[in-house]
């Protein structure tokens, strides 16, 4: 079979074009009702107080970004909620410097 560099013409382009448009026709189709039917089950909401607190620390029980990586428990986190599934945010403890000798 020659292809569409070999002189073989556009048939073996239309075949695969036809073939690949069937595929993505289907999947898309299987995967709309998929989800209309997870949604009309109530399986992909999270309850309010997931909401509020949070989908990494409600599914999971820890941040989902670290402090050490420069996210985690920023200015817009509120205050009450568990820092990497701790009770309590651990405190900085300030580091002294001192001076270097010559």
């Amino acid at each position: 079979m020659k292809g569409l560099f070999y002189g073989g013409g556009l048939d073996q382009l239309k075949a695969q074009f036809i073939g690949s448009a069937t595929c993505v026709v289907a999947v898309f189709g299987f995967s709309l009702l998929l989800m209309y039917f997870l949604k009309n089950r109530g399986v992909l909401r999270i309850s309010k107080e997931g909401e509020l607190e949070g989908m990494d620390l409600h599914e999971h029980g820890t941040a989902a970004y670290h402090v050490e990586f420069g996210q985690g428990m920023t200015y817009s986190t509120p205050a009450n909620l568990p820092f990497n599934g701790h009770k309590e945010v651990p405190s900085e403890e300030p580091v002294t410097v001192s001076p270097a000798e010559e």
